[in-house]
């Protein structure tokens, strides 16, 4: 839980979304914008030197990966969907998108193989 709370909690605070009825929609569009623009440098950074670490224990190296990735993708899948239909739907998201769902998923599953990837 420690581990979570340090790591993976920073970055789920990005993907909290904005529940401000007189917001408008160019600043619901420019704060998103923000949050994932500060997602994706967080997890890039956070994978680059978790990918360093290595954990011997394979069981529990698999439920830490597991509790990070039931925590992190729905709340991303969640963000990225409301930001594209703010974004006009979807006109222009894609340039501010920089992972995938798929590529979470991946750079997740590369977390404690003890080498230094970069991203």
């Amino acid at each position: 839980m420690n581990y979570q709370r340090n790591s993976w909690n920073k970055v789920l605070e990005f993907m909290k979304l904005d529940n401000n009825a007189s917001m408008q929609p160019n600043e619901e569009a420019n704060s998103m914008k923000d949050k994932l623009k500060s997602f994706n440098k967080l997890f890039g950074k956070i994978c680059r030197v978790q990918s360093s670490w290595f954990i011997v224990d394979k069981h529990l190296k698999r439920e830490i990966i597991t509790s990070i990735v039931k925590l992190l993708l729905p709340a991303y899948a969640k963000f990225i969907r409301r930001f594209q239909r703010v974004l006009q739907f979807g006109k222009n998201a894609d340039k501010y998108i920089k992972y995938e769902m798929e590529d979470i998923a991946t750079g997740l599953d590369d977390l404690f193989q003890g080498s230094s990837k970069s991203d």
